[in-house]
């Protein structure tokens, strides 16, 4: 993918994508990922934009717009808490994530470092903004398995096998953790229960928290609108709705928040609502 998107970069051709996650905040990105992009980039005077909802707007933007409130900041928490049955590509599921997998499975998204490299930058952009050098960075993981077999979008998990997953990419400063980066991740809404749970509407939610003074917490909770989850439809609209912003941007590799906020321009009106 990284050396279609440098072809694509070096004829001048600006890229907006979902899919390198490591991308979100470039100084921070691998240097086997940023380095190609930026070349690319600077021989087609392009620019290369990754962005989402996790990581994303709601580790990004939303976390940010609250601590413009905050005087004091000790932690700063942003978590993913999802039901997964809903995402029904199976290889995904059971290969990637280690779900109706043994707990002895090493699945790739603990693995090596994985998630510290996925989410990793987005915790060290939000210590730059912050104005925090961080000591180190550091993963932690758990699994969670039932004792009843359950039936999923994929299929059968037999009891004994991993049904919930909680991983974090921790900053820390002299060994305490300053920003933390969490997915809580479960098959069903009963597995886990000794993990946070949210109890919106979504299939999965997005949570804020921020310790000092003063104290905050914000859910965001996407609901269905018809046949799509609020998290796909979300993903996709970060995305649309900032290509428009794509030429005005400096050429490179850039943050979303380099860019203005860019509201949706599709809005339903009362006459249209009541045909």
């Amino acid at each position: 993918m990284v050396a279609e998107i440098a072809r694509a970069l070096s004829a001048g051709v600006n890229v907006i994508t979902i899919s390198l996650l490591g991308l979100l905040y470039p100084p921070a990105a691998p240097e086997n990922l940023r380095k190609p992009l930026e070349e690319a980039a600077a021989q087609g005077g392009s620019t290369f934009l990754s962005t989402g909802l996790d990581p994303g707007f709601s580790s990004d933007v939303l976390p940010l717009a609250l601590l413009t409130m905050s005087d004091e900041v000790e932690h700063v928490l942003v978590q993913e808490i999802g039901i997964y049955d809903h995402y029904d590509v199976e290889p995904v599921i059971r290969d990637i994530m280690g779900f109706g997998r043994p707990p002895t499975y090493e699945a790739p998204i603990t693995a090596g470092g994985a998630f510290e490299a996925f989410w990793g930058p987005m915790v060290r952009q939000l210590a730059d903004r912050l104005g925090v050098e961080l000591d180190e960075l550091v993963g932690t993981s758990d699994k969670a398995v039932h004792d009843e077999d359950l039936n999923t979008s994929v299929g059968l998990m037999e009891a004994g096998t991993v049904v919930a997953l909680r991983v974090a990419c921790e900053g820390r400063v002299a060994g305490r953790a300053v920003i933390t980066a969490e997915h809580i991740t479960r098959m069903a809404a009963e597995v886990a229960p000794e993990w946070p749970t949210f109890d919106g509407v979504g299939e999965s939610n997005y949570r804020v928290t921020i310790t000092g003074n003063p104290k905050m917490r914000c859910d965001l909770d996407l609901g269905r609108a018809g046949d799509v989850w609020g998290s796909v439809s979300g993903t996709a609209m970060r995305l649309v709705n900032l290509i428009g912003e794509m030429p005005n941007a400096r050429s490179g590799l850039i943050s979303a928040l380099e860019l203005p906020l860019v509201p949706s321009r599709h809005v339903v009106t009362a006459q249209r609502v009541s045909q």
